[in-house]
């Protein structure tokens, strides 16, 4: 049986130890900056996934938004000097992510979900062809997007619901698996983006959608949710038993060799 697509296996494919590995190694001057990049893109990419699944959860919002403003103030701390669109860019972003806590704050959905955007869009511009910091593209920073992802869902054959949804898982877990070379540990985003992860379970098991093995499925709905508990305790073994989201789920999404089916190719995931 074909299934419409996989999610997990792009997490071992770009988000493991060795994600972003190429191109943090060509700026190892400033590795740390790289890294942390990556993940700003990665809660940038979660975000668009809430727009994608019809989300506008404002807990959830505002978690992104005090997170995204600690990072660009973070990066700020230790970015060098020579490319001023990031100092611009990372200072909008800190103001951005202010706001769009406040709006979540404030339950205005319309301002959330308008705030996401601008800041991909500032994000996306300034890692564009108009600007000097192109040499690292927008989508070289993180190698998943939205605009690929949808596109790619709703291909004839595939089930869009079902694919959305596991990519959603995807793009929530991404924020955990780009946080540890980041050198981050964010236990609000963790206990927020683990909330998210075990909502798309229960939602495909409610809806009867059959991907995965409904022990695997139990599973890794069991994990997210311990996950989320020691995270709002303020346990740093929350970060650990994270990594256990991605092991579970990798039982069915993992590499073989020979034929394999080819839900499992990593280089599906690859959006270039």
């Amino acid at each position: 049986m074909k299934y419409s697509i996989c999610a997990f296996l792009a997490v071992l494919f770009m988000h493991s130890p060795l994600m972003a590995a190429d191109l943090c190694d060509e700026h190892a001057a400033q590795q740390e900056v790289c890294y942390k990049m990556n993940n700003l893109r990665a809660q940038i990419h979660a975000l668009d996934a809430q727009r994608e699944l019809m989300q506008v959860n404002p807990s959830y919002y505002e978690a992104f938004g005090h997170s995204l403003a600690r990072s660009a103030r973070g990066i700020l701390k230790i970015i060098q000097p020579g490319i001023p669109e990031h100092f611009m860019g990372l200072s909008e972003v800190a103001r951005q992510g202010n706001e769009l806590a406040k709006t979540a704050i404030q339950d205005d959905a319309s301002g959330m979900v308008v705030t996401a955007n601008l800041i991909k869009n500032n994000c996306a511009t300034c890692h564009s062809g108009r600007s000097s910091a192109n040499g690292n593209s927008w989508d070289r920073i993180f190698k998943n997007d939205w605009s690929v992802i949808s596109k790619r869902c709703n291909e004839p054959g595939r089930n869009p619901y079902l694919c959305k949804s596991m990519n959603g898982i995807l793009s929530a877990y991404s924020v955990q698996g780009t946080a540890p070379n980041a050198k981050i540990q964010d236990y609000e985003m963790t206990q927020k983006t683990s909330e998210e992860i075990g909502r798309i379970l229960v939602d495909l098991k409610d809806k009867n959608f059959k991907h995965f093995d409904s022990k695997i499925r139990d599973a890794a709905e069991a994990t997210a949710a311990e996950v989320a508990l020691l995270a709002s305790q303020k346990n740093p073994l929350a970060f650990e038993r994270s990594k256990d989201l991605l092991s579970t789920c990798a039982q069915c999404h993992q590499v073989t060799s020979g034929t394999g089916d080819p839900r499992i190719r990593p280089d599906w995931f690859a959006y270039r």
